[in-house]
């Protein structure tokens, strides 16, 4: 049996605020990703989204560049020491490929959050996302 949440939403004051969390009879909660209404403001909204494409950006390019710098380190070390074995390598070179499509991944999410945000934002929309923050946690 799964457990989904729904969200309870309280509108006092021509204000509208989350009041808590209820579960949602016959929902498995990875199913599908919650749209909810976005009233505030849409520059304020497409500031935040912005941020947040950055600040993903800038994680995703951070593995990249970890993954290039270990395989540059190992690489120069390697040419340094031709008289070793490669049993490093088996393991070294492995980690730098999923370090660089780690971080390949999180740009490509990253640039398709913010496009579809983008069109949420502009249809007065929220798309609560459950699953592709859910895997790109999973992957990193």
């Amino acid at each position: 049996q799964t457990l989904a949440l729904r969200m309870v939403w309280s509108r006092a004051a021509g204000k509208v605020r989350l009041v808590g969390l209820e579960r949602a009879p016959g929902k498995r909660w990875l199913s599908e990703d919650p749209v909810v209404r976005n009233t505030g403001s849409c520059a304020r909204d497409h500031l935040a989204n912005e941020r947040t494409f950055l600040a993903w950006a800038r994680t995703g390019l951070g593995y990249v560049g970890a993954g290039t710098g270990v395989f540059s380190a190992y690489h120069i070390a390697d040419q340094r020491e031709r008289g070793e074995d490669d049993r490093h390598a088996a393991r070294i070179l492995p980690a730098c490929a999923c370090m660089v499509c780690n971080g390949a991944g999180l740009v490509t999410l990253a640039v398709w959050r913010y496009l579809s945000n983008l069109r949420a934002i502009e249809r007065g929309e929220f798309v609560i996302s459950k699953r592709s923050l859910l895997g790109a946690v999973a992957a990193t």
